[in-house]
Protein backbone atom coordinates (compact mmCIF):
# COMPACT_ATOMS: atom_id res chain seq x y z
CA UNK A 1 0.00 0.00 0.00
CA UNK A 2 1.56 3.31 -1.14
CA UNK A 3 1.68 6.24 0.98
CA UNK A 4 0.68 9.38 0.04
CA UNK A 5 2.02 12.64 1.49
CA UNK A 6 0.49 16.27 0.61
CA UNK A 7 1.46 19.49 2.29
CA UNK A 8 -2.23 21.08 3.25
CA UNK A 9 -3.66 24.48 1.99
CA UNK A 10 -2.32 27.03 3.42
CA UNK A 11 -5.48 29.51 4.62
CA UNK A 12 -4.75 33.34 4.13
CA UNK A 13 -7.03 35.06 6.46
CA UNK A 14 -5.16 32.62 9.34
CA UNK A 15 -1.57 33.46 8.04
CA UNK A 16 -2.52 36.97 8.00
CA UNK A 17 -3.82 36.87 12.07
CA UNK A 18 -0.44 35.39 12.92
CA UNK A 19 1.06 37.80 10.87
CA UNK A 20 -0.78 40.26 12.89
CA UNK A 21 0.13 38.54 16.31
CA UNK A 22 3.78 37.81 15.78
CA UNK A 23 4.05 41.35 14.63
CA UNK A 24 2.59 43.15 17.56
CA UNK A 25 3.88 41.15 20.23
CA UNK A 26 7.72 42.03 18.54
CA UNK A 27 6.66 45.57 18.43
CA UNK A 28 5.67 45.40 22.29
CA UNK A 29 8.87 43.88 23.21
CA UNK A 30 11.11 46.51 21.01
CA UNK A 31 9.19 49.11 22.56
CA UNK A 32 10.17 47.84 25.92
CA UNK A 33 14.07 47.71 24.91
CA UNK A 34 13.88 51.34 23.95
CA UNK A 35 12.08 52.21 26.83
CA UNK A 36 14.75 50.41 28.97
CA UNK A 37 17.24 52.17 27.46
CA UNK A 38 16.94 55.67 26.65
CA UNK A 39 19.58 56.61 25.04
CA UNK A 40 19.12 53.74 22.21
CA UNK A 41 17.00 55.20 19.08
CA UNK A 42 16.65 52.22 16.80
CA UNK A 43 15.06 50.28 19.02
CA UNK A 44 11.82 53.29 18.95
CA UNK A 45 12.01 52.78 14.94
CA UNK A 46 12.03 49.37 14.67
CA UNK A 47 9.31 48.95 17.72
CA UNK A 48 7.17 51.25 15.53
CA UNK A 49 8.03 49.68 12.45
CA UNK A 50 6.09 46.05 13.77
CA UNK A 51 3.39 48.14 15.31
CA UNK A 52 2.64 49.65 11.55
CA UNK A 53 3.01 46.27 9.86
CA UNK A 54 -0.06 44.77 12.21
CA UNK A 55 -2.36 47.23 10.78
CA UNK A 56 -1.89 45.62 7.30
CA UNK A 57 -3.49 42.74 7.58
CA UNK A 58 -6.36 43.61 9.75
CA UNK A 59 -6.95 46.43 6.82
CA UNK A 60 -6.63 43.23 3.86
CA UNK A 61 -9.36 41.21 6.23
CA UNK A 62 -11.68 43.97 6.35
CA UNK A 63 -11.35 44.83 2.69
CA UNK A 64 -12.16 41.51 1.88
CA UNK A 65 -15.64 41.34 3.35
CA UNK A 66 -16.78 43.64 0.96
CA UNK A 67 -15.86 45.67 -1.93
CA UNK A 68 -17.26 48.81 -0.39
CA UNK A 69 -14.07 48.35 1.41
CA UNK A 70 -11.85 47.84 -1.25
CA UNK A 71 -10.55 51.63 -0.71
CA UNK A 72 -8.55 49.68 2.31
CA UNK A 73 -6.21 47.68 0.42
CA UNK A 74 -3.83 50.77 -0.50
CA UNK A 75 -4.50 51.96 2.76
CA UNK A 76 -2.59 49.04 3.89
CA UNK A 77 -0.18 48.70 1.52
CA UNK A 78 0.89 51.90 2.91
CA UNK A 79 1.00 51.04 6.24
CA UNK A 80 3.35 48.20 5.14
CA UNK A 81 5.77 50.59 2.95
CA UNK A 82 5.98 53.05 5.81
CA UNK A 83 7.25 49.84 8.32
CA UNK A 84 9.78 49.09 6.04
CA UNK A 85 10.39 52.72 5.65
CA UNK A 86 10.92 52.70 9.63
CA UNK A 87 13.00 49.73 9.42
CA UNK A 88 15.46 51.54 7.45
CA UNK A 89 15.48 54.28 9.14
CA UNK A 90 15.96 52.50 12.39
CA UNK A 91 18.72 50.84 10.66
CA UNK A 92 20.69 54.34 9.84
CA UNK A 93 20.02 55.16 13.26
CA UNK A 94 21.80 52.69 14.84
CA UNK A 95 24.69 53.46 12.91
CA UNK A 96 24.12 57.05 13.98
CA UNK A 97 22.88 58.18 10.79
CA UNK A 98 20.28 61.20 9.99
CA UNK A 99 16.63 59.99 9.09
CA UNK A 100 15.83 60.82 5.42
CA UNK A 101 12.75 62.19 6.47
CA UNK A 102 11.37 62.72 2.70
CA UNK A 103 12.35 59.33 1.73
CA UNK A 104 10.32 57.72 4.41
CA UNK A 105 7.35 59.31 4.45
CA UNK A 106 7.67 60.16 0.62
CA UNK A 107 6.85 56.59 -0.91
CA UNK A 108 4.14 55.80 1.32
CA UNK A 109 2.47 58.94 0.76
CA UNK A 110 2.52 58.44 -3.23
CA UNK A 111 1.75 55.18 -3.02
CA UNK A 112 -1.34 56.32 -1.63
CA UNK A 113 -2.20 59.09 -3.42
CA UNK A 114 -1.29 57.04 -6.68
CA UNK A 115 -3.47 54.13 -6.24
CA UNK A 116 -6.68 55.84 -5.09
CA UNK A 117 -6.59 57.94 -7.99
CA UNK A 118 -5.42 56.18 -10.82
CA UNK A 119 -6.12 52.51 -10.07
CA UNK A 120 -9.55 51.66 -10.89
CA UNK A 121 -11.54 49.94 -9.56
CA UNK A 122 -9.79 49.47 -6.31
CA UNK A 123 -8.96 45.84 -5.52
CA UNK A 124 -6.42 43.76 -3.70
CA UNK A 125 -4.01 44.08 -6.63
CA UNK A 126 -4.47 47.77 -6.94
CA UNK A 127 -1.27 49.56 -6.87
CA UNK A 128 0.71 46.31 -6.76
CA UNK A 129 3.19 47.12 -8.98
CA UNK A 130 4.48 50.12 -7.18
CA UNK A 131 3.76 48.65 -3.90
CA UNK A 132 6.56 45.75 -4.40
CA UNK A 133 8.74 48.31 -6.03
CA UNK A 134 8.47 50.35 -2.72
CA UNK A 135 8.65 47.26 -0.68
CA UNK A 136 11.91 46.09 -2.49
CA UNK A 137 13.59 50.07 -2.17
CA UNK A 138 13.22 50.46 1.57
CA UNK A 139 14.39 46.39 2.07
CA UNK A 140 17.73 47.34 -0.15
CA UNK A 141 18.02 50.64 1.45
CA UNK A 142 18.34 48.97 4.80
CA UNK A 143 20.74 45.98 3.06
CA UNK A 144 23.26 48.89 2.39
CA UNK A 145 23.07 50.61 5.75
CA UNK A 146 24.11 47.08 8.00
CA UNK A 147 26.58 46.19 4.88
CA UNK A 148 28.28 49.52 5.57
CA UNK A 149 28.68 48.44 9.18
CA UNK A 150 29.92 45.38 8.52
CA UNK A 151 33.71 46.85 9.41
CA UNK A 152 32.40 47.05 13.16
CA UNK A 153 32.36 43.34 14.04
CA UNK A 154 29.08 42.93 14.25
CA UNK A 155 28.26 39.66 12.46
CA UNK A 156 24.42 40.29 13.02
CA UNK A 157 24.92 42.87 10.60
CA UNK A 158 26.29 41.14 7.77
CA UNK A 159 23.43 38.29 8.23
CA UNK A 160 20.60 41.15 8.16
CA UNK A 161 21.96 42.59 5.19
CA UNK A 162 21.58 39.49 3.62
CA UNK A 163 18.20 38.89 4.87
CA UNK A 164 17.13 42.11 3.31
CA UNK A 165 18.43 41.81 -0.10
CA UNK A 166 16.98 38.76 -0.24
CA UNK A 167 13.70 40.12 1.14
CA UNK A 168 14.10 43.31 -1.17
CA UNK A 169 14.91 40.74 -4.35
CA UNK A 170 11.29 38.78 -3.53
CA UNK A 171 9.61 41.79 -3.62
CA UNK A 172 11.38 43.26 -6.73
CA UNK A 173 11.10 39.86 -8.65
CA UNK A 174 7.22 40.07 -7.29
CA UNK A 175 6.60 43.28 -9.15
CA UNK A 176 7.98 41.48 -12.50
CA UNK A 177 5.92 38.59 -12.24
CA UNK A 178 2.55 40.84 -11.69
CA UNK A 179 3.21 42.72 -15.09
CA UNK A 180 4.34 39.62 -17.06
CA UNK A 181 2.40 37.49 -15.61
CA UNK A 182 -0.58 38.84 -13.87
CA UNK A 183 -2.38 38.61 -10.96
CA UNK A 184 -4.59 35.37 -12.10
CA UNK A 185 -1.82 33.75 -13.66
CA UNK A 186 -1.33 29.86 -11.79
CA UNK A 187 2.41 30.41 -11.70
CA UNK A 188 1.99 33.71 -10.28
CA UNK A 189 -0.08 32.54 -7.61
CA UNK A 190 2.45 29.53 -7.36
CA UNK A 191 5.61 31.51 -6.42
CA UNK A 192 4.87 34.99 -5.36
CA UNK A 193 0.12 35.12 -4.58
CA UNK A 194 -0.87 35.76 -1.13
CA UNK A 195 -0.19 32.60 1.11
CA UNK A 196 3.74 32.78 -0.37
CA UNK A 197 4.16 36.64 0.48
CA UNK A 198 2.64 36.32 3.53
CA UNK A 199 4.81 33.49 5.12
CA UNK A 200 7.58 35.07 3.46
CA UNK A 201 6.90 37.44 5.47
CA UNK A 202 6.07 35.92 8.92
CA UNK A 203 9.43 34.08 8.29
CA UNK A 204 11.39 37.68 7.97
CA UNK A 205 9.32 39.31 11.31
CA UNK A 206 10.78 36.20 13.08
CA UNK A 207 14.42 36.14 11.86
CA UNK A 208 14.82 39.71 11.90
CA UNK A 209 13.76 40.17 14.92
CA UNK A 210 16.02 37.63 16.34
CA UNK A 211 18.87 39.34 14.40
CA UNK A 212 17.96 42.85 15.70
CA UNK A 213 18.28 41.64 19.51
CA UNK A 214 21.54 40.12 18.73
CA UNK A 215 23.00 43.08 16.68
CA UNK A 216 22.20 44.97 19.54
CA UNK A 217 23.56 43.14 22.09
CA UNK A 218 27.18 42.68 20.07
CA UNK A 219 27.18 46.32 20.12
CA UNK A 220 26.62 46.27 24.11
CA UNK A 221 29.51 43.81 24.08
CA UNK A 222 32.03 45.87 22.00
CA UNK A 223 31.40 48.82 24.22
CA UNK A 224 31.88 47.55 27.07
CA UNK A 225 35.15 45.34 25.27
CA UNK A 226 35.94 49.26 24.60
CA UNK A 227 34.95 50.77 28.02
CA UNK A 228 37.45 48.37 30.23
CA UNK A 229 40.20 48.60 27.39
CA UNK A 230 39.89 52.27 26.45
CA UNK A 231 40.89 55.45 28.65
CA UNK A 232 37.41 57.46 28.99
CA UNK A 233 39.08 60.84 27.86
CA UNK A 234 41.41 60.24 24.83
CA UNK A 235 40.27 57.17 24.26
CA UNK A 236 43.60 55.61 23.51
CA UNK A 237 44.11 51.97 25.28
CA UNK A 238 44.41 52.15 29.30
CA UNK A 239 47.21 51.35 30.96
CA UNK A 240 46.58 47.21 31.41
CA UNK A 241 45.31 46.98 27.82
CA UNK A 242 48.35 48.66 26.84
CA UNK A 243 50.48 46.44 28.71
CA UNK A 244 48.98 43.31 27.44
CA UNK A 245 48.90 44.40 23.76
CA UNK A 246 52.60 45.26 23.55
CA UNK A 247 53.58 42.33 25.36
CA UNK A 248 51.71 40.27 23.23
CA UNK A 249 53.85 41.99 20.21
CA UNK A 250 57.13 41.64 21.88
CA UNK A 251 56.45 37.51 21.99
CA UNK A 252 55.60 37.46 18.37
CA UNK A 253 59.00 39.93 17.37
CA UNK A 254 61.27 37.83 19.88
CA UNK A 255 60.30 34.79 18.04
CA UNK A 256 60.96 36.60 14.48
CA UNK A 257 64.30 38.71 16.09
CA UNK A 258 63.40 41.64 14.79
CA UNK A 259 63.33 44.73 16.69
CA UNK A 260 60.75 47.08 18.13
CA UNK A 261 60.65 50.35 19.88
CA UNK A 262 58.81 51.90 23.07
CA UNK A 263 57.97 55.52 23.70
CA UNK A 264 56.91 57.57 26.70
CA UNK A 265 55.42 60.91 26.00
CA UNK A 266 54.99 62.95 28.71
CA UNK A 267 53.66 66.74 28.30
CA UNK A 268 55.59 69.38 29.47
CA UNK A 269 54.41 71.23 32.42
CA UNK A 270 51.01 70.49 32.48
CA UNK A 271 50.65 70.66 36.35
CA UNK A 272 51.32 74.35 34.96
CA UNK A 273 48.58 74.07 32.57
CA UNK A 274 45.94 72.72 34.84
CA UNK A 275 46.65 75.31 37.62
CA UNK A 276 46.23 77.97 35.22
CA UNK A 277 43.38 77.27 32.95
CA UNK A 278 41.61 74.51 35.37
CA UNK A 279 41.44 70.72 34.66
CA UNK A 280 38.89 70.89 31.89
CA UNK A 281 40.74 72.83 29.42
CA UNK A 282 43.78 70.29 30.85
CA UNK A 283 41.53 68.05 29.35
CA UNK A 284 41.19 69.66 26.40
CA UNK A 285 44.88 69.51 25.75
CA UNK A 286 44.89 65.73 27.06
CA UNK A 287 42.61 65.21 24.02
CA UNK A 288 44.23 67.48 21.43
CA UNK A 289 47.83 65.74 22.41
CA UNK A 290 46.08 62.20 21.86
CA UNK A 291 44.47 62.52 18.47
CA UNK A 292 47.64 64.51 17.21
CA UNK A 293 50.00 61.13 18.03
CA UNK A 294 46.97 59.56 16.66
CA UNK A 295 47.35 60.81 13.48
CA UNK A 296 50.79 60.44 13.30
CA UNK A 297 51.43 55.90 13.88
CA UNK A 298 50.62 53.42 11.89
CA UNK A 299 47.79 50.86 11.60
CA UNK A 300 49.66 48.36 14.13
CA UNK A 301 51.43 50.73 16.49
CA UNK A 302 50.22 50.64 19.94
CA UNK A 303 49.07 53.80 21.75
CA UNK A 304 48.06 54.32 25.19
CA UNK A 305 47.03 56.50 28.37
CA UNK A 306 50.00 55.31 30.48
CA UNK A 307 48.69 57.79 33.75
CA UNK A 308 47.76 60.88 34.12
CA UNK A 309 49.83 63.22 31.34
CA UNK A 310 51.89 60.56 30.37
CA UNK A 311 51.27 58.38 27.09
CA UNK A 312 53.38 55.22 25.62
CA UNK A 313 53.61 54.19 22.48
CA UNK A 314 54.94 50.46 21.49
CA UNK A 315 56.38 50.50 17.96
CA UNK A 316 56.60 46.70 16.70
CA UNK A 317 59.34 45.88 13.68
CA UNK A 318 61.15 49.43 14.32
CA UNK A 319 65.07 50.16 14.82
CA UNK A 320 66.25 52.75 16.27
CA UNK A 321 66.32 55.32 13.79
CA UNK A 322 62.52 55.08 12.56
CA UNK A 323 61.75 55.32 16.10
CA UNK A 324 63.52 58.25 16.53
CA UNK A 325 61.51 59.34 13.19
CA UNK A 326 58.29 58.87 14.63
CA UNK A 327 59.47 60.80 17.68
CA UNK A 328 60.09 63.73 16.30
CA UNK A 329 57.19 64.22 13.84
CA UNK A 330 54.65 63.35 16.70
CA UNK A 331 56.48 65.92 18.74
CA UNK A 332 56.83 68.37 16.33
CA UNK A 333 52.65 67.70 15.10
CA UNK A 334 51.84 68.53 18.98
CA UNK A 335 53.98 71.45 19.19
CA UNK A 336 51.94 73.03 16.18
CA UNK A 337 48.62 72.32 17.30
CA UNK A 338 49.42 72.83 20.77
CA UNK A 339 50.03 76.77 20.19
CA UNK A 340 46.83 77.96 20.54
CA UNK A 341 43.73 75.40 22.41
CA UNK A 342 40.25 76.91 22.53
CA UNK A 343 41.44 80.22 21.85
CA UNK A 344 44.21 80.57 24.45
CA UNK A 345 48.18 80.65 23.92
CA UNK A 346 49.46 77.89 25.86
CA UNK A 347 52.82 76.61 23.86
CA UNK A 348 51.47 72.96 24.59
CA UNK A 349 55.07 70.51 24.47
CA UNK A 350 56.29 67.04 24.92
CA UNK A 351 59.18 65.55 25.78
CA UNK A 352 59.67 61.71 24.99
CA UNK A 353 61.89 58.96 26.04
CA UNK A 354 62.97 56.57 23.57
CA UNK A 355 64.19 53.25 24.24
CA UNK A 356 64.99 50.35 21.65
CA UNK A 357 65.34 46.54 21.27
CA UNK A 358 67.01 45.25 18.15
CA UNK A 359 66.15 41.86 18.29
CA UNK A 360 63.24 41.73 21.03
CA UNK A 361 65.02 39.81 23.42
CA UNK A 362 64.33 41.94 26.46
CA UNK A 363 61.80 42.00 28.69
CA UNK A 364 58.56 44.96 28.47
CA UNK A 365 59.36 46.38 31.84
CA UNK A 366 62.85 46.51 30.87
CA UNK A 367 61.92 48.50 27.90
CA UNK A 368 59.84 50.70 29.82
CA UNK A 369 62.75 51.53 32.26
CA UNK A 370 64.91 52.28 29.84
CA UNK A 371 62.62 54.41 27.76
CA UNK A 372 61.74 56.57 30.90
CA UNK A 373 65.62 56.96 31.94
CA UNK A 374 65.91 58.52 27.95
CA UNK A 375 62.57 60.69 29.12
CA UNK A 376 64.09 61.97 32.28
CA UNK A 377 67.21 63.49 30.32
CA UNK A 378 64.64 64.68 28.04
CA UNK A 379 62.97 66.75 30.63
CA UNK A 380 66.66 67.50 32.01
CA UNK A 381 67.82 69.02 28.98
CA UNK A 382 65.13 71.42 28.63
CA UNK A 383 62.15 69.70 27.72
CA UNK A 384 59.80 69.60 24.45
CA UNK A 385 62.12 66.97 22.90
CA UNK A 386 63.10 63.32 21.95
CA UNK A 387 66.15 61.54 23.69
CA UNK A 388 67.13 57.70 23.15
CA UNK A 389 68.24 55.88 25.74
CA UNK A 390 71.88 55.11 25.68
CA UNK A 391 74.37 53.95 28.26
CA UNK A 392 75.86 57.67 29.21
CA UNK A 393 71.39 57.96 29.32
CA UNK A 394 71.62 55.35 32.61
CA UNK A 395 73.92 57.28 34.34
CA UNK A 396 71.73 58.24 37.66
CA UNK A 397 70.17 61.27 37.05
CA UNK A 398 67.96 64.04 39.02
CA UNK A 399 63.97 63.58 38.09
CA UNK A 400 63.58 66.23 36.54
CA UNK A 401 59.72 66.15 36.41
CA UNK A 402 58.39 68.25 38.76
CA UNK A 403 57.10 71.55 37.41
CA UNK A 404 59.52 74.31 37.08
CA UNK A 405 59.19 77.66 35.25
CA UNK A 406 58.51 77.07 31.91
CA UNK A 407 60.82 78.26 28.58
CA UNK A 408 57.39 80.01 27.55
CA UNK A 409 54.84 81.60 29.96
CA UNK A 410 51.04 79.59 29.49
CA UNK A 411 49.65 82.63 28.44
CA UNK A 412 52.58 83.41 25.71
CA UNK A 413 55.34 86.10 26.44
Amino acid sequence: MALGLSLPALDLPTLQFVTFLLSIATGILFMLDALRRDEAESPRWWSLAFLLATFSPILYLLAERSSRLAVLYPLGNAMATLAFAMVWSGARRFYARSVQWVAVFGGPAVLLWGTWLFARPLDAWSGGVLFFSLLAFYSLMAAKEFWQAAGARLPSSVVLAVVAVLHGSFYAVRAVALVWLGPADSQFLTWFGPQVATTEMLVLIVVASFLMVSLGKERSEIALHRAATRDGLTQAFNRPEFTRLAREQMRRHSAARTPVALLLLDLDHFKRINDTYGHPFGDTVLLLFARTASQQLRSDDIFGRYGGEEFALFLPGVGATEAQTIAERVREAFERSGRMVQGETVAATVSIGIACDERSRGELSSLVQRADRALYQAKAAGRNRCMRYTPETAMPAADPRPDVPPLRAAAGG
